[in-house]
Formats: C-alpha cells, structure tokens, sequence
C-alpha cells in the first residue's frame, strides 16, 4: 500500500488495560491485513505493549523505534568503542537532552 497512517495518543481518555487491548488489537489487525497494510507509525505511551510477550505480533512487519536521548552529564564512550553513544539516564532527575533522532529500540520511560 502507499498509504501512511499514523496513530498517536491512541486510547487517551481510557483505562490503561483498555487503552493497551484496544491499540494491541489496532496493530494486530493491521498487521494480518499483510501486504495491503499501510505504512503505520504508532506514537504511544503504552509502554506496556513492548514488555509483554504476546502482546504484539513478532513478525518482519513490526520494528520498534524510540527517539535518541542522552542524560546531560552522561560520560562519552570510547570512540572506538563499537557502542551506541545514546544514554538514558537511571537517574529521574538528570536533565535529558533530546538528539531527534529515530534510533532502533524501544523505551523504557516517558519524557
């Protein structure tokens, strides 16, 4: 398909079981639709639906993907290490800094 279709803030307003069944189904729908899927982005604070096993379907058809933040006094590594160079901080009070970069993964909080 060349269609686009991006969902955010999917389930606002509800109970968060409900919020995360009702965007799971979503997802699962699209994606059985296979080939005459569109290209979906789904922006969401449910971060349930990447802890869960069975939640969503593991197939090549879903990625997973954050935005690249790194902690303000975060220490660099070596720039010969082989290691992403994005932080998030353990600590909920250091300062993040926003990189706008679309990174592969998931995330564990919300900023």
């Amino acid at each position: 398909s060349r269609s686009l279709l991006l969902i955010d803030e999917f389930g606002k307003g509800t109970q968060s079981t409900d919020g995360v069944a009702l965007l799971a189904a979503t997802i699962a729908h699209l994606d059985a639709r296979a080939d005459k899927c569109p290209r979906t982005v789904v922006a969401t604070h449910f971060h349930e639906l990447t802890l869960q096993k069975d939640i969503l379907p593991r197939d090549n058809h879903i990625g997973l993907f954050t935005m690249a933040v790194m902690a303000e006094n975060a220490k660099q590594p070596d720039k010969h290490q082989n290691v992403p160079t994005y932080h998030i901080p353990d600590n909920p009070s250091d300062e993040l800094i926003f990189l706008y970069r679309l990174i592969e993964g998931k995330s564990m909080s919300s900023h």
